[in-house]
């Protein structure tokens, strides 16, 4: 009876590690100079690193070096999808980029459908938009709205702001009071009686 207990104790143990669990991770092997927002990075092998816990459309993603012993950068991100899982993760670039880093566009986690797509500053949007001849994520601050920027550089807001979010919460709808209808309802005669005679 020791031993079972022992075991299951040593389950416990293994599978509530101090790293915290939510964190989707992927190890990522660059062979070109890459962009990632507001950063360009060094071919090499890097770690991406994605917080889910908030429950919002708009995530924290952290780019980490080799040993994950530096967070080279954080940025945001946003819900993306893909038609079927792929066994490995899968990490794609804006095409039509000729010259400089590669954009990384999205990043699919190992057998998931969805995934997440990279939020750029919108004056790099707005050139990668251009080049590409693709939409680009982009937004002015984490708490901003989450544009897509066209080509033709029109932009279409995709998630708004968290304050617009608050304050569409924040505000209630006054009761709505009905229009007093007229009374049509007219007033019944009451049946005349007739008495016969005896």
């Amino acid at each position: 009876m020791f031993l079972p207990s022992l075991s299951l104790a040593l389950f416990f143990s293994l599978a509530s590690p101090s790293e915290p669990q939510w964190f989707k991770k992927s190890v990522i092997t660059l062979t070109d100079m890459s962009e990632v927002p507001g950063m360009v990075i060094e071919p090499g092998v890097y770690i991406l690193k994605a917080d889910e816990t908030s429950g919002s459309d708009r995530l924290e993603v952290q780019l980490l070096n080799k040993d994950e012993s530096q967070i080279l950068t954080k940025f945001m991100a946003v819900p993306d999808h893909r038609q079927r899982p792929e066994g490995d993760t899968i990490v794609t670039f804006f095409e039509g980029v000729t010259s400089g880093p590669r954009p990384i566009q999205t990043w699919f986690y190992v057998g998931e459908m969805n995934g997440y797509e990279f939020v750029y500053p919108p004056h790099r949007a707005k050139e990668i938009a251009k080049q590409t001849n693709d939409h680009v994520m982009a937004a002015e601050s984490t708490d901003g709205d989450v544009i897509a920027i066209t080509s033709s550089g029109t932009e279409v807001v995709v998630f708004e702001s968290k304050s617009k979010l608050a304050k569409k919460a924040a505000v209630t709808e006054e009761p709505k009071r009905e229009k007093p209808q007229p009374n049509t309802a007219t007033k019944s005669k009451k049946p005349r009686t007739t008495r016969g005679k005896p």
